[in-house]
């Protein structure tokens, strides 16, 4: 214990006497900055191929996007969530849904036909159940 009180006061008067500034040296200089491992083109940048891309980004007709059923947060790119999924914004949900209510969901207009949101049917269409159909109207007999 002794020993370890005399370490401590050693260290204080040390400090006392040769200030109280630390300087941490560095490997990294401004060259490995712009190495390969550093490098990434961001959304919309111009690009030749898929690796010059950061995270999730693909490069397609020359610009860095997000790949097929995936959407860009502002960060990254995210996979579109589906009908009734949980949300936050419009943004997160697949393009026809909308986040109403935290859920992701078809507009009042539209109906889920299993794959996308479609236009409800009109008086006198051809139509299987009600959900299908517009406004007040009620699908009978087809």
């Amino acid at each position: 214990m002794l020993l370890t009180c005399n370490m401590l006061l050693f260290f204080l008067i040390w400090i006392a006497a040769y200030g109280n500034t630390l300087t941490i040296s560095s490997t990294v200089n401004s060259t490995d900055l712009e190495s390969e491992i550093f490098k990434g083109l961001t959304i919309n940048s111009s690009c030749e191929t898929t690796h010059q891309c950061i995270g999730k980004l693909v490069c397609v007709n020359g610009q860095c996007q997000c790949s097929e059923n995936h959407i860009w947060n502002g960060t990254n790119c995210n996979g579109e969530k589906t009908f009734k999924s949980k949300c936050r914004h419009t943004s997160e949900c697949d393009k026809t849904l909308f986040c109403i209510y935290g859920t992701c969901q078809c507009a009042q207009i539209n109906y889920w036909n299993g794959n996308i949101c479609v236009s409800k049917m009109k008086s006198n269409e051809t139509c299987t159940n009600s959900q299908k159909c517009g406004g007040k109207l009620l699908c009978e007999g087809g």
